[in-house]
């Protein structure tokens, strides 16, 4: 079962969970943002993508990594790829 731990790796917010429901005040109060283990190569594949120079890139890194995405990935890389096309100006 998957539990909240800080996406800084750093210790003072309580890994234990199990209820499910995201933690509340320390850690949310000190402005740590917080992510389940399991879900933490979804957050490193989004950093990929956001750092991502171009349309092209993305398409790559979607053809060779696209079995890995979740629906916040693909929404990622699709507003990332307009973001990029408009900056060109559409040609």
């Amino acid at each position: 079962q998957c539990s909240w731990m800080p996406m800084s790796g750093r210790a003072g917010v309580s890994a234990d969970r199990s209820s499910g429901e995201e933690p509340a005040g320390d850690a949310c109060s000190r402005g740590l943002k917080l992510v389940r283990p399991c879900q933490q190569k979804y957050v490193a594949l989004n950093r990929e993508i956001l750092a991502c120079r171009d349309s092209w890139e993305i398409l790559d890194l979607c053809d060779s990594r696209l079995g890995d995405f979740n629906k916040v990935n693909v929404v990622t890389a699709l507003h990332r790829i307009a973001k990029h096309e408009r900056g060109r100006g559409g040609e």
